[in-house]
C-alpha cells in the first residue's frame, strides 16, 4: 500500500478506511495520552486516568538502565530536558549541550546515545541524497519515542503529576502536532523493520529528513524498493501547494526518489500531481 501511495495512487482498502477517520481520530486523541504501553491503555479506557505508580515505574526501569552504564542520573534529567524542548526543530549536541549544565557535548552525545539504545529517544538525520546515507555530522532531529514515556519523563523532569501534565500539554494544538510528529517518525521506523527485519536493524539507515537549500524541510524520508519516499506531518485540512515545496525540490534534487510523496491530515484523502494527501490516523494504522 505504501508502494501504492508512492506511485501516487490511493490503494482502493485506504478509500475505503475513509469513513472510519473520525472514530481513529478520537482513538488517535487517546494514543496521544496512553502510548503504546498496555498498563497506561487499561488504566486510562477503564477509569479515564492514568495511575502515577504506572509513570513512576517507567522512569524507575530507566534509571536503572542508565546506572549500568554508569549515567548520571541529574545528567539524564537534564538531557532529556533539553530533547524534550527542541522537539520538531534541528539540533546538535552542542545546542543540546547549552540547554544543560554539561560541559562537553561529547558527554551530551553519549547520553543521547544510550538513550536511544534504551528505546527512549529516537535519533533522525539529513538524508545526503546523492549517496543515500545519513549525514551524521549535520544537525539532527529528536524524538521521544511514545507517548507515554513522554509524559512519563515531563513528569519527572518537573517533579509534578505525569497525567495531570499530559492533559495540560495536549491542550495546545502546538504541542499536540509536536508529539504527532514523533509518532510518525516511531511508526515509519517500525514500518522500515518490519520491511527489512535484520538485528542489526537501525531506523538511522532507513528513516531520514531532509532540507533544500532554503532551509525548508521535509519532516521524513523513507526508503521503499531502493527509492526515497518524503513524508510531510500536517495534522490540518488546510493543504496548499506551499506545502509541497521543498517536496519538489527533493524529487528535482533526488536521483532515486519515488513518483509522488506524501501529505497527512486530518481527514482529507486526495491526489495532487506529485503528492497524495491522507488522513494521518490511517497512515498509522497502516504500519
Amino acid at each position: 500500500m505504501f508502494s501504492s501511495l508512492a506511485d501516487g495512487n490511493i490503494p482502493p482498502e485506504v478509500d475505503q478506511l475513509k469513513i472510519f477517520t473520525k472514530d481513529l481520530n478520537r482513538l488517535l486523541e487517546q494514543y496521544l495520552i496512553t502510548g503504546g504501553v498496555a498498563p497506561a491503555v487499561d488504566q486510562y479506557i477503564s477509569g479515564r486516568k492514568i495511575e502515577q505508580d504506572t509513570y513512576d515505574m517507567f522512569i524507575g526501569n530507566m534509571v536503572r538502565d542508565l546506572a549500568r552504564w554508569r549515567h548520571r542520573e541529574a545528567f539524564a534529567r537534564q538531557v532529556l530536558r533539553a530533547i524534550i524542548e527542541s522537539t520538531r526543530s534541528r539540533t546538535s549536541w552542542n545546542a543540546l549541550k547549552k540547554l544543560t549544565d554539561i560541559s562537553d557535548s561529547r558527554t551530551v552525545e553519549d547520553y543521547g546515545v544510550t538513550l536511544e539504545d534504551s528505546y527512549v529517544a529516537g535519533i533522525f538525520y539529513r538524508l545526503n541524497e546523492k549517496k543515500g546515507t545519513p549525514q551524521y555530522e549535520k544537525d539532527k532531529k529528536i524524538y521521544i519515542q511514545d507517548p507515554f514515556i513522554f509524559h512519563a519523563c515531563r513528569g519527572w523532569i518537573f517533579g509534578k503529576n505525569s497525567f495531570q501534565l499530559s492533559l495540560e500539554y495536549l491542550r495546545l494544538g502546538e504541542n499536540r502536532s509536536a508529539l504527532i510528529e514523533s509518532v510518525i517518525g516511531n511508526h515509519l521506523s517500525r514500518l522500515m523493520f518490519i520491511a527489512h527485519p535484520d538485528p542489526h536493524f537501525t531506523p538511522s539507515s532507513s528513516v531520514f529528513y531532509w532540507t533544500n537549500k532554503k532551509h525548508e524541510e521535509i519532516d521524513f524520508i523513507i526508503s521503499i524498493n531502493d527509492k526515497y519516499m518524503p513524508i510531510e506531518v500536517k495534522y490540518s485540512n488546510s493543504i496548499r501547494n506551499d506545502d509541497a515545496s521543498a517536496m519538489f525540490d527533493f524529487f528535482n534534487a533526488t536521483p532515486r526518489a519515488h513518483n509522488c510523496g506524501v501529505i497527512t491530515s486530518i481527514d482529507m484523502l486526495d491526489t495532487r500531481g506529485r503528492y497524495t494527501i491522507i488522513p494521518l490516523c490511517i497512515l498509522l494504522l497502516l504500519i
